[in-house]
């Protein structure tokens, strides 16, 4: 039993490792998207971070909500995507299809869409 439980560890550290390095790639690729289009607003993916999480709440439902030091908040949903919140109030959601959500305060939104490589901006 015991070695059952140590495999089964062992196994859970490998998806672990699997995972984050799956969620890095697609923050960098999201980092590229958002400096290379000028419509989007600067937001905590567009520079690298190595900022620990102050608080962190499990919800049953799966998602994650983590509160840095700096005011800003990141939401990990079960389905892979990932919203972004800054102090300034900006949005930024990242679907786990490669598409790119952003908020402003003023009601702009700007929203790219990944398999299409196109971007819509909303203006209030």
């Amino acid at each position: 039993a015991v070695r059952a439980e140590m495999a089964a560890a062992a196994s859970d550290e490998t998806l672990m490792g699997a995972v984050d390095s799956m969620q890095l790639e697609v923050r960098q690729r999201a980092a590229r998207i958002l400096q290379r289009n000028g419509y989007f607003t600067e937001c905590a993916s567009m520079r690298p971070s190595s900022e620990r999480p102050v608080h962190e709440d499990m919800h049953p439902d799966g998602k994650l909500e983590r509160t840095y030091r700096s005011g800003r908040a990141e939401i990990l949903y079960a389905t892979g995507t990932r919203k972004e919140v800054l102090p300034s109030g900006l949005q930024t959601v990242f679907f786990s299809n490669g598409d790119i959500k952003q908020t402003a305060v003023d009601g702009r939104v700007v929203y790219y869409y990944a398999e299409a490589e196109t971007t819509h901006v909303s203006e209030p």
